[in-house]
């Protein structure tokens, strides 16, 4: 946050790549071979395929970050190649997410996600090749080379428009691109700053009619054997190729983190125990006592690691700023054609440079030392445009209190 942090912006404007650059499918590729690539997962909600994963030990599967972030609910089905022949009571698996704890969205890097199986992969009769896990680089500092031949797996579509997924397994090879040659293809089509994400890998659909698309993100890169990339979004839905590179995930760049929730068996919080030590104690926030409307031109302060201007990074530090709270007819006015929602508080981004951006969203809008509102959503960071918009806390008391007194979500 310099003078402003962005908040995820939900139904009323979308990120520069946006759900139409999410993920891929497999595009002039072939049926995969009973006996190949046996690592393979589908991620699926409500019992249909979303996205693809692999398998890296006998209780985990690695997939991308933005996968299944609606899901409600969310399973793995592994050890088939044909998603119409699932055995329920041993490919099913239910799982625990550990989503990368600084993913915001593609366009920001990190799509990257553990999913924890909740029992160990089972063998499935003896006809059956047992499945296997799929190697995962040993080091992080390796970049893989220009031209390197991989292959990716996926049940996503297979043309432009055509359906989410596939009922049989395919698979295709696909050649890594030059990072430098991958930014500059890449650059006339991102909003400034014109970047590709950090830690990535670019291969397969450009100049080649090979690659990804729809459905077949979270799905492995494999070259020589090991898994180096993750898919994670292409261009516009287009899967035409050639146009622009397909962008991976960089494995390698989050071994540690993979290796320390592997080992722990846990998702990794965001400060591990020896920082907590040194740090002050942590402590909880007021909530209001009663419904209750705040009044305009209240002093408050909102805090995050979101981005500090439109299209750009995650801060590591966290961030801090003062803003005022905003006459909600005032809002409503602002924002109109746009009808806001009920049980709101609106504060910043308007009549000011200060504000809130992507990467903030559920943090605390804190007036006199109570937590009143969570950041929901804005229009851009390049203010002043129209009023953030904060859930109002206070209307949600009853059910809050609720769950906490019973240590149990309400159904």
């Amino acid at each position: 946050m310099m003078n402003n942090m962005h908040a995820l912006v939900v139904g009323v404007v979308l990120m520069y790549l946006g759900q139409k650059a999410l993920g891929s499918e497999i595009i002039n590729g072939k049926k995969a071979s009973s006996k190949s690539v046996p690592y393979m997962a589908s991620v699926q909600n409500d019992g249909k395929h979303v996205c693809g994963g692999f398998l890296v030990s006998q209780d985990f599967v690695v997939t991308a970050a933005h996968c299944c972030q609606n899901c409600t609910k969310m399973s793995v089905v592994v050890g088939t190649h044909n998603l119409k022949r699932i055995n329920e009571r041993v490919m099913r698996y239910n799982v625990l997410k550990c989503r990368h704890p600084s993913f915001v969205n593609v366009s920001s890097g990190r799509d990257i996600m553990l999913l924890k199986l909740s029992r160990k992969k089972e063998n499935h009769g003896k006809q059956r090749k047992p499945w296997k896990t799929v190697k995962l680089p040993n080091r992080s500092n390796k970049t893989i080379k220009a031209k390197t031949k991989c292959v990716v797996a996926g049940w996503g579509r297979t043309q432009t428009g055509g359906n989410v997924s596939v009922d049989d397994l395919r698979v295709v090879d696909v050649s890594t691109i030059d990072l430098k040659v991958c930014q500059r293809e890449w650059s006339p089509y991102l909003r400034t700053p014109a970047t590709l994400p950090q830690n990535i890998i670019c291969a397969g659909g450009y100049e080649t009619k090979k690659g990804a698309c729809q459905g077949d993100s979270g799905g492995p890169l494999v070259c020589n054997g090991k898994a180096v990339g993750i898919v994670s979004f292409n261009y516009n839905n287009i899967c035409d190729y050639p146009t622009l590179p397909n962008i991976y995930t960089d494995v390698s760049k989050y071994l540690p983190w993979i290796k320390e929730i592997m080992k722990k068996k846990k998702c990794k919080s965001f400060l591990s125990k020896k920082k907590e030590k040194k740090r002050k104690t942590w402590k909880t926030v007021k909530l209001p006592n009663k419904s209750k409307t705040i009044t305009a031109k209240t002093k408050c302060i909102v805090a995050g690691w979101g981005y500090t201007q439109t299209g750009g990074n995650v801060s590591d530090d966290l961030r801090v700023v003062d803003v005022s709270t905003i006459d909600l007819k005032v809002c409503q006015r602002k924002w109109s054609p746009y009808t806001l929602p009920q049980n709101i508080i609106c504060a910043g981004g308007y009549g000011t440079d200060k504000g809130f951006c992507q990467g903030d969203s559920g943090g605390p809008l804190v007036c006199n030392g109570i937590a009143v509102g969570i950041v929901s959503f804005n229009s851009y960071c390049n203010y002043p445009d129209v009023p953030n918009i904060y859930t109002d806390v206070s209307k949600y008391l009853p059910w809050i209190k609720e769950i906490m007194k019973k240590k149990t979500c309400v159904g």
